[in-house]
């Protein structure tokens, strides 16, 4: 059988490849779906690759019968199997290390943890500080969270695994393996033994023939009467021809077993060199994502750090958005005059459309600054290292093949060997068989031709190469059963690593064989994963109409404006303009028509005494303005009007004079009585005033419309830290908002960008199946056409002993 390869893959066209396709497949415009560049994985030789070559014989193999048959003889169904595998593993195991190693370091990669890269703490069990659970092991089964803990198989079981196994009875399992050759070799010695004693019993005849009566059959001289053709000549003669034949063609069956076993060889040595070449293009493949990752990771924490400068204010500015609608609220009760779910509505629309995009970009700007600023000189040590191992690795690869191909030559030369040792006893075999065929012939015509003792030498060679070749078969047979039951417990630990490589390395061999992702099953993407954890934030931001989000937000607190504040100011005025000639003459007149420019200037009046006595002194007053009174002050002095005591005595008092007698003027007691109307209309004018000038400094610290008599926002609401109105936050949170989600959706065009398409790179090449491809190839070529072919063999040389004896 010959092979030779197709196509190959060096890293100088590799190279080309890459940087080709890297332009080719990533433009400047970011691609946020995690794509897989094409033509890299799908790039590396397949098994299709190879030009197989069989031998001219092929057709005639029976090779799949052969293994047919040794399965047969076993007879055993896959949870025999199964079992064996699970003694092997305990006959393997030690079994009081492995029970006092069941903690190890928090830092060992054998540390049980879970995806948050906790360790997992089983119930009735703690290990010291500073360790973890182990994962699962020959003897420790895997942990789970808050559940006791478990052996692998119940420990007493351990013990007995040996004596299951080895121990020498039929019942074992090796027992069960060397019994069909035991019998094979206890019935060749047998014969051999039962042709000894014939042969010495013949000697012994021909020599004692004149003294022994027994002995006279063994006379050399011929009976008077003649002999029996039929007996004497016709039947030896066909039964030598017969076993020739017969040794011809079970010859021939070995000689194709052997051929099988050539063709096997050269596949198996053809997959293994092409497994071992494609693992040297996947670690360049993995390796030139990682140079470059390392070529530009210090750029990348430069430009990383200029993206998150200046952006602390995300986080902080929404807590103080969300502030300033509390403040708001609380400073302005009487403005608001009970429509405060207008503003709540607001702040509403705040959280439910511009926090979750805050979350979003402060998510990518916290991993900008953890993962790639702060993490940088972790990756570029990192990834040095593991390029370094890489590179290695390669190295080795290289040996490794070059190794391969020595031993394939060193074996090529041992095949005209092995078929020169299978076909001298075939060939041995026929010429005792044609040497009793010319014996035969020659003593029928010449009974003292020498050629006639060549029938007695024939008897002698064919029992010792009989006997000798039932013990070889005997043996093959052991090979073959032990051959058929390797293959049956590799497909069992192909299909679950676990119990064999612990769970710590089965995650690798299982993706491998299952064609997962290397770096997801050893979470290497959790350490690595800036590039998805950005995508993700890309994948929203992109999406976002940022002038939509904060429009949501910034028209209801406009629409406050009119609905509230206008229409508050509206309606004080409206009520203020109820209270003219009202009141009792001769205690309080309100006489005075209400303009609106009242409220910002109500001393702009004709000057005039009240008609009232002032609460404060219990006299009547001018209406001119006092000092620098603002309006409210103002109002608030002239509109509070005194009482009159309703008795001469208890408690009635004007400021600390209590002497007050019936019907004098008093401010304060429980027999300080006002009047009903007077202070009803006094307070409608002090609350219509209250309200108005309350909406409109809330109008001011709204930021909507910024009153011309105020500084907006106010001196009070700028004491609790709201430098900004509320409407002017917004605004300019949003503003900055957009610039900086604009900043981080250019992330492609900086070495961040860069370095995210280098680690998609990495992690598309992590998805391997030339391994499994070419293990189940050469598990093929094994367990099938080389044992088949060993088969054959095997019962060509039964085929033989039995035709020699």
């Amino acid at each position: 059988m010959k092979w030779k390869k197709l196509k190959s893959i060096s890293l100088q066209s590799f190279n080309l490849f890459y940087f080709a396709n890297a332009s080719a497949v990533f433009p400047i415009q970011r691609e946020l779906q995690l794509q897989c560049p094409p033509n890299i994985i799908e790039n590396f030789d397949t098994l299709d690759d190879l030009e197989i070559q069989e031998s001219r014989f092929a057709f005639l193999s029976v090779g799949r019968q052969a293994r047919a048959f040794v399965g047969a003889i076993r007879r055993k169904n896959k949870e025999y199997y199964q079992d064996v595998l699970n003694k092997m593993i305990m006959y393997s195991c030690d079994v009081e290390q492995e029970e006092q190693n069941r903690c190890v370091p928090e830092s060992s990669e054998f540390a049980a943890k879970n995806w948050n890269n906790e360790c997992i703490i089983a119930a009735g069990y703690s290990c010291d500080p500073g360790f973890c659970e182990r994962t699962s092991s020959c003897f420790w089964d895997k942990v789970s969270s808050g559940e006791v803990r478990k052996s692998r198989f119940p420990k007493d079981q351990y013990s007995n695994a040996r004596e299951q196994l080895i121990a020498i009875k039929k019942e074992s399992y090796a027992g069960s393996l060397a019994f069909p050759a035991i019998v094979g070799t206890v019935v060749s010695v047998v014969l051999f033994l039962l042709w000894m004693l014939y042969f010495t019993l013949r000697y012994c005849c021909c020599c004692l023939w004149r003294s022994c009566v027994i002995c006279k059959p063994c006379s050399p001289i011929p009976k008077e009467e003649g002999y029996n053709v039929c007996f004497q000549w016709i039947i030896p003669t066909v039964l030598y021809i017969g076993s020739f034949i017969g040794l011809m063609i079970s010859g021939f069956v070995a000689l194709i077993g052997n051929f099988d076993i050539n063709d096997a060889a050269t596949s198996c040595f053809a997959y293994v060199s092409l497994l071992l070449e494609n693992a040297g293009s996947f670690l360049i493949a993995t390796s030139l994502p990682l140079q470059t990752l390392t070529n530009i990771v210090t750029d990348a924490a430069t430009d990383a750090f200029n993206i998150i400068d200046g952006t602390d204010y995300i986080r902080l500015t929404s807590e103080k958005i969300i502030q300033s609608f509390g403040d708001l609220l609380s400073l302005h009760v009487l403005g608001f005059d009970g429509n405060d779910g207008t503003l709540i509505d607001a702040e509403n629309a705040f959280v439910a459309n511009v926090e979750p995009v805050v979350d979003q970009i402060q998510g990518m700007l916290d991993t900008l600054e953890n993962d790639i600023y702060q993490g940088s000189d972790l990756i570029n040590s990192t990834l040095s290292s593991v390029v370094s191992q890489i590179d290695s690795f390669v190295d080795n690869i290289n040996i490794w093949e070059n190794d391969v191909a020595k031993y394939e030559a060193e074996e090529f030369e041992t095949r005209s060997l092995r078929q020169a040792a299978i076909l001298s006893c075939f060939v041995i075999g026929g010429t005792i068989c044609l040497g009793g065929i010319v014996g035969i012939v020659a003593s029928k015509r010449n009974k003292d031709s020498r050629l006639a003792a060549s029938t007695n030498l024939a008897g002698i060679f064919s029992a010792l190469l009989g006997t000798a070749c039932l013990v070889i078969a005997s043996l093959t047979l052991f090979v073959s059963l032990v051959w058929h039951d390797a293959c049956e417990i590799s497909t069992l630990i192909v299909n679950d690593f676990e119990p064999v490589l612990g769970e710590t390395l089965a995650k690798g061999a299982t993706a491998i064989f299952s064609g997962d992702n290397l770096a997801v099953a050893f979470n290497l993407t959790d350490r690595i994963d800036f590039e998805d954890k950005l995508n993700d934030g890309l994948s929203q931001i992109e999406s976002v109409n940022f002038t939509e989000q904060f429009d949501l937000v910034l028209s209801p607190l406009k629409d406050i404006q009119t609905s509230v504040v206008d229409n508050v100011k509206a309606a004080s005025f409206l009520t203020l303009s109820s209270i003219v000639e009202v009141g009792i003459p001769g205690v309080c007149e309100f006489s005075y028509p209400w303009v609106e420019d009242d409220f910002l200037e109500p001393w702009n009046r004709p000057s005039a005494m009240t008609s009232w006595s002032l609460n404060t002194t219990g006299l009547p007053a001018s209406e001119e303005r006092v000092s620098n009174e603002t309006p409210e002050e103002y109002i608030n002095r002239l509109y509070s009007i005194a009482g009159t005591c309703d008795s001469s005595t208890g408690d009635c008092c004007l400021n600390e004079d209590c002497t007050r007698q019936i019907n004098d003027l008093c401010n304060n007691g429980a027999n300080c009585m006002r009047e009903a109307v007077c202070e009803a209309s006094s307070l409608v004018v002090r609350m219509s005033f209250a309200k108005w000038h309350d909406a409109n400094r809330m109008s001011a610290n709204l930021g909507a419309v910024c009153p011309s008599d105020l500084t907006c926002p106010t001196a009070e609401f700028q004491s609790r830290g709201n430098e900004e109105t509320v409407v002017g936050l917004v605004s300019s949170y949003g503003d900055n908002i957009t610039e900086t989600a604009g900043n981080l959706i250019n992330i492609a065009n900086t070495t961040v960008g860069d370095a995210m398409e280098q680690v998609r790179i990495f992690l598309c090449n992590m998805n391997i199946t030339f391994v499994a491809n070419g293990y189940n190839q050469v598990q093929n070529e094994i367990c099938g056409t080389m044992l088949g072919g060993f088969s054959q063999i095997n019962f060509g040389f039964w085929a033989l002993g039995i035709w020699l004896q």
